[in-house]
Order: C-alpha cells, then sequence, then structure tokens
C-alpha cells in the first residue's frame, strides 16, 4: 500500500499530527530540503506520521489491523 492508501484506509489510528493534515505533512517532509533547520516542529509531526505509517502498512501486511467491515461492524455494536 501506498502512504496515500494508508492514510484514506487508517488515517483514524494516526496521532501527532498537531492538527495538520497527515499528507501535508509528508509532502512538506519530502520537498522542503531544511524542514529540520526551518520547522523543527513540523520536520518532528512529520516524522512521526511516516513513523507510524510504517508500522500500520507492517501490521497490514501481517493480517493484525481489521478490515473496514471488520472495524464497522466490530464499532457499531452498543
Amino acid at each position: 500500500m501506498t502512504e496515500d492508501q494508508l492514510i484514506a484506509r487508517y488515517g483514524t489510528f494516526l496521532v501527532n499530527t498537531g492538527g495538520n493534515d497527515p499528507a501535508e505533512l509528508l509532502h512538506r517532509l519530502d520537498t522542503e530540503k531544511h524542514l529540520a533547520a526551518t520547522n523543527v516542529v513540523v520536520f518532528t509531526l512529520a516524522t512521526a506520521v511516516r513513523s507510524q505509517l510504517r508500522l500500520l502498512a507492517n501490521l497490514h501486511q501481517s493480517g493484525l489491523l481489521p478490515t473496514h467491515a471488520e472495524h464497522h461492524h466490530n464499532t457499531s455494536h452498543p
């Protein structure tokens, strides 16, 4: 899965975004050469998002995350 697909599927699991869009944080991380020096907060948030996406990708590949249908079914019960 691409990072965009992971964000679309598991975005609700992402934390430490500072209210920013995860895809935008990753875009800035990939395109702003000196982000760590010019905006350490955004750099930290973006690296946290990338780290979380890698973890989610590994969990997804291992079959340890519920499918959308399973997640919806499990959360719809009172």
